[in-house]
């Protein structure tokens, strides 16, 4: 349905309904299954052997730190944007607008609530879901209900050696995004 369950399945939803549709859903799901299981174990990994130096820097990482991690977020939100920088930046303000609703977190003040359910804030998972659910949901709704129908595809098996050979065929994709994931980590 090219609907993510999780925020973590977003890019998993994108690339794996367009293989899906082309009969390669157990190849989807198998390349994403490996490449998870190594970025997960590496991460692991690095976070066993650096939490020490990991946190003697989240203490050093004050409000200018913050406020300037913000600002590149943004930036580079405008910048991913190749049709318009401007919508781009203004996605990027949007978003942290809609951060800044709810309490304070350390001062306890009321920030943008406009309505009680929106004391605690606004949920990042049930945010992102949704944002790439709308477009969905309305393509379907174009659609309309022409035909009870339901679109089938046919799944091609794979075998797991071969998701294993894929991988090893193209060997700077699993460590550029492991080493990616887990600085993002």
């Amino acid at each position: 349905m090219k609907i993510p369950g999780t925020p973590a399945n977003i890019a998993t939803a994108l690339d794996g309904h367009t293989m899906a549709q082309k009969g390669e859903g157990a190849k989807a799901l198998q390349l994403s299954f490996l490449s998870s299981a190594v970025g997960g174990v590496f991460g692991v990994l690095l976070l066993i052997f650096l939490t020490p130096d990991l946190a003697q820097g989240a203490l050093a990482f004050g409000p200018s730190h913050l406020f300037w991690l913000a600002i590149l977020g943004v930036t580079v939100i405008g910048s991913l944007d190749s049709k318009s920088v401007v919508k781009g930046l203004l996605s990027g303000c949007i978003g942290l607008w809609l951060a800044t609703i709810g309490f304070d977190d350390i001062m306890g003040a009321q920030r943008f609530i406009f309505h009680p359910s929106f004391g605690g804030g606004i949920n990042i998972i049930a945010a992102l879901i949704g944002l790439f659910t709308i477009p969905q949901v309305i393509t379907m709704f174009a659609k309309g209900r022409a035909s009870a129908d339901a679109e089938v595809w046919e799944v091609q098996k794979h075998p797991i050696s071969g998701a294993v050979k894929e991988l090893r065929r193209n060997k700077p994709a699993l460590p550029i995004g492991t080493l990616t994931g887990s600085i993002m980590g």
